[in-house]
């Protein structure tokens, strides 16, 4: 079987850099997940997409993957967000590639050694895969039941701030 890297396209973008299509596809996407197929009805274009770096997951020319990532502002650190992987790939590895991909670039990118995330309960273990541990009790946001997370970078690292 191919490593997933070697299967699916994965490319980060700041908001200015999408183009129409991509930017479609992306809200089309999140929207199908969080509001369809969730049960779920929220605003999801919050106004924070235009501060955040977009990791797109193509096949071929779909997406079929993204979250943002976004600098501090909205939360006290950065944070990543709006994880979704639409249901026919789904238990490929993506996500987790995802998120490894993305706590990467979030250190290079904004020196960082915390990053904080919503995860819904359900993705929990997704998360505590790749280094994240509840830092809460957990609390229901639009009825699903989530936690915050927290990823802590170990202070060696040569990318990352002391705080």
């Amino acid at each position: 079987m191919k490593m997933v890297e070697d299967m699916y396209k994965y490319e980060f973008k700041k908001f200015e850099e999408l183009t129409n299509f991509e930017l479609i596809d992306m809200l089309r996407l999140r929207s199908k997940i969080f509001v369809v197929e969730q049960n779920c009805p929220y605003l999801d274009m919050d106004g924070y997409d235009e501060t955040g770096l977009h990791l797109l997951v193509k096949d071929l020319d779909k997406i079929v993957g993204c979250l943002r990532i976004l600098p501090v502002g909205r939360y006290d650190e950065v944070s990543i967000g709006r994880v979704v992987v639409d249901a026919d790939y789904r238990r490929q590895g993506i996500a987790k590639r995802m998120l490894e991909l993305s706590i990467e670039k979030a250190v290079a990118i904004y020196g960082c050694d915390r990053i904080v995330l919503g995860a819904q309960i359900y993705a929990k273990n997704l998360y505590e895969s790749v280094g994240f541990k509840p830092i809460d009790k957990g609390y229901l946001e639009d009825g699903i039941p989530h936690v915050h997370m927290m990823y802590t970078k170990e202070k060696d690292c040569e990318n990352c701030n002391s705080n």
